[in-house]
């Protein structure tokens, strides 16, 4: 039975580094430099700028040295038409990326470990992820009482099997946190900043609870990293650099950085980024025979995992293609679409499948909080001096 997996943070120099370790090997991966200023979940009292018809949003002013750009969010009344000046609360949905500002949305949303409370809108809500109606019933009977006719309070994935005082605790603080938010959003100048965005390692851990981790490994620099209260068991660590060389991090990282990743039955995956969508090819030269009526999906079905750690260890979002090898018959492309679905159902950052080609080609979407992982500040600094092949 594979062990149970578990979250490895540890700072080194100015660098904090934290992982998601499934099955033993690192599937989520991100380093955080010491001065990088990430804005994600961030909420703003803005001012609309101009139109963008092009992309149905707008230019908005958050006071930063590039505007936000906010797109239509199926929140009345449309993006398209708010006039200029137009003051606005708004919230960072995805960090700024070369040559682009922040993308930001209406929909705000204060994200805790267990519960999500959406200011603006009322009732209670239960992740989709939880399929039982009797953990429905039961979230939502704790949650009512905190709810309101302007704050929606929804269970994340990871408030299942939690004891109710837990929830509760967490309930009642985001309730209070987001009655405050609206509060100060009617009257706080134009443009500043209403709520901080949370530190991005703490985020790391707690948009991954639903992972079913049972502990966090801490191999911390500073009485900061140590004083935090996380929200599973922690096992302290004394040396940053064995830690990260123990658990994998660094293999990871370098893994990362590179196109190429050979897969354990033979074969390869290509994978490589554009400005437009990032692509997975597979490419069976080297790989042992297959038997079976169908060998494109057999090896399909087994490079399949392989395809969804990488997607997730290198922070792909937006649209990614993935060429698989065509299956021979229609029942074969309906279980290969059928296990791609399901391998990326664990995912966190919500990736799916939006199409399946008869000849193979795979449109994945995953959410894009910011850019992918090798082109991040500390990253391209530690690919830059070679630190990750240490």
């Amino acid at each position: 039975m594979p062990a149970a997996p578990f979250f490895v943070i540890a700072r080194e120099g100015a660098d904090r580094w934290c992982a998601l370790v499934e099955r033993g090997r690192v599937s989520e991966l991100d380093v955080v430099g010491e001065r990088e200023e990430r804005l994600a979940g961030a909420v703003f009292r803005a001012r609309v700028l101009a139109r963008r018809p092009a992309v149905d949003g707008v230019f908005v002013d958050l006071g930063l040295a590039r505007s936000g750009l906010l797109v239509g969010d199926r929140t009345d009344p449309p993006v398209t038409s708010l006039e200029a000046g137009t003051v606005l609360p708004v919230q960072v949905v995805r960090d700024a990326e070369p040559g682009k500002g922040v993308r930001v949305t209406r929909a705000l949303a204060l994200a805790g470990d267990r519960v999500v409370c959406l200011p603006g809108r009322g009732g209670t809500g239960v992740s989709r992820r939880i399929a039982e109606t009797g953990d429905h019933a039961r979230l939502e009977r704790i949650l009512a009482p905190h709810a309101g006719d302007d704050l929606r309070l929804v269970a994340r994935s990871a408030a299942l099997g939690v004891d109710d005082e837990v929830l509760v605790a967490e309930a009642t603080r985001l309730a209070a946190e987001a009655r405050e938010l609206l509060a100060r959003a009617s009257s706080a100048p134009v443009p500043s900043l209403l709520r901080p965005a949370p530190d991005p390692v703490r985020a790391f851990v707690r948009d991954r609870l639903a992972a079913r981790a049972e502990r966090i490994v801490l191999a911390a620099g500073t009485s900061a990293d140590t004083d935090e209260s996380w929200p599973l068991p922690v096992e302290r660590r004394r040396d940053a650099g064995e830690v990260l060389g123990t658990f994998g991090l660094r293999d990871a990282l370098r893994e990362a950085l590179v196109p190429e990743v050979p897969l354990r039955g033979g074969g390869r995956l290509i994978v490589e980024t554009t400005a437009a969508c990032a692509t997975v090819d597979l490419d069976t030269a080297g790989a042992a025979a297959t038997t079976g009526t169908d060998p494109a999906l057999s090896f399909d079905l087994a490079a399949l995992p392989e395809i969804v750690r990488q997607i997730r260890l290198r922070g792909l979002g937006g649209t990614i293609v993935v060429d698989f090898l065509a299956p021979a018959t229609g029942p074969g492309r309906e279980r290969l679409a059928g296990a791609i679905s399901e391998a990326l159902a664990a995912d966190p950052a919500g990736a799916r499948l939006r199409h399946l080609s008869p000849s193979g080609l795979a449109e994945i979407g995953r959410r894009r909080g910011g850019p992918p992982l090798a082109e991040r500040p500390a990253v391209r600094r530690l690919a830059a001096t070679g630190a990750p092949r240490r």
